[in-house]
């Protein structure tokens, strides 16, 4: 009669660790507060969306713009949030995954120890040592029911030894699985932190510039103002000088429009009329055209006539007034030094001063600006 093998007497010992082993095999995870957190974050992400997504369809100014990148960084918050929140919970599986493998291996190796004691037992019993403890299971009894029960043990226990092994095998690749998915889920939330630092940093830059905006905008409207009471001022003035004036002999300076020269050489960086800014919307005044020069030029009479104003005007620094035939005038300014003398005549062309970098200049009938450029050859 042959002896029971190893691996049966290891199966026979080792049947209460395969039970256990299966009874903590890995199943669907119970709902927490994790998962519940996840859910919650989802959901929030998904209202966000919307709202974005309603604030997109409804509004394009830079203020409805920086609003809606605000919306986007709670958004992206959100994000980080729901990304590290996947992160701890698959943490904690994997955490759970190999507490579980531990559990499974620190009772193995006790099974281990337990077996090894009892197989030298068995062993020092010599080769007949199993078979007196078979028949000494049952005294005077058959021996093969007996046989055949500790093959049939053997058997099962070997296939329940197998079906712990499984187990273990799917708990490691169940914990190499998560472990994968982590390092995705925590590179997934890296980037979602970085996307929300670039909003955030997009989001500073804006307010920057809605700031800078502002500031311009007031900047305009004050700028649109003074001219108005420039212009206001400057009509009172030319008023004034048109009424008190005496009329000059000779041919209208009317005559030669088309056929002027301009006062100074340079470009027209401002057009006569009513300006709107193309930005903010304001309406600025313009009577008159102004020229970028170089610094230092001569500033030329268009036509002869009399000066009848040489002085410092507000908003328009030292300024020279000019009545021409015809009773017209033209007005220059952007002087860094005047040579004109109120009550002389000038000719045609005489320097009345030299320019800063910008020179201002109106011609009007009577009281009323006319464009220039038309005058200019």
């Amino acid at each position: 009669m042959r002896r029971p093998s190893r691996s049966g007497l290891l199966g026979l010992l080792l049947v209460v660790v395969a039970g256990a082993l299966l009874a903590q095999a890995p199943g669907g995870d119970a709902p927490g507060p994790s998962s519940e957190r996840l859910e919650a974050l989802r959901r929030e992400i998904e209202e966000l969306e919307g709202r974005l997504q309603n604030l997109s369809a409804t509004s394009s100014s830079l203020e409805a713009q920086l609003g809606r990148l605000g919306l986007e960084i709670q958004l992206q918050e959100r994000k980080v949030a729901e990304a590290g929140a996947a992160v701890d919970q698959t943490s904690k599986q994997i955490q759970a995954a190999e507490g579980r493998i531990g559990e499974l291996e620190g009772q193995l190796q006790e099974r281990r120890k337990s077996l090894s004691s009892r197989l030298r037992g068995l062993y020092q019993m010599g080769r007949s040592g199993p078979l007196r403890w078979i028949f000494a299971a049952q005294a005077g009894a058959d021996p093969l029911p007996a046989v055949r029960l500790v093959r049939y043990l053997a058997r099962r226990d070997g296939k329940a030894v197998e079906r712990y092994q499984q187990t273990a095998n799917e708990l490691g690749a169940e914990r190499d699985r998560l472990a994968a998915q982590r390092d995705q889920l925590s590179s997934w939330q890296q980037q979602e932190r970085l996307r929300r630092d670039k909003l955030a940093s997009l989001s500073n830059e804006q307010r920057q510039m809605l700031a800078t905006t502002d500031r311009e905008r007031r900047n305009l409207a004050q700028r649109a103002a003074d001219l108005a009471g420039e212009a206001t001022r400057l009509g009172s003035l030319v008023a004034d000088l048109a009424e008190s004036a005496t009329p000059l002999a000779g041919t209208p300076i009317e005559n030669f429009r088309g056929a002027l020269a301009w006062p100074v050489e340079g470009t027209v960086v401002e057009h006569f009329g009513v300006q709107l800014d193309p930005r903010y919307g304001t309406q600025v005044p313009h009577n008159g055209v102004a020229l970028a020069v170089a610094k230092g030029a001569a500033v030329r009479a268009v036509y002869p006539g009399k000066v009848v104003y040489a002085a410092p005007f507000e908003g328009l620094g030292p300024t020279v007034i000019l009545l021409h035939p015809g009773r017209m005038f033209s007005l220059y300014a952007g002087f860094s030094r005047l040579t004109a003398a109120k009550g002389k005549m000038v000719t045609l062309g005489q320097t009345l001063g030299t320019a800063t970098e910008r020179v201002y200049f109106e011609i009007r009938a009577e009281n009323r600006p006319i464009d220039p450029e038309g005058w200019f050859r």
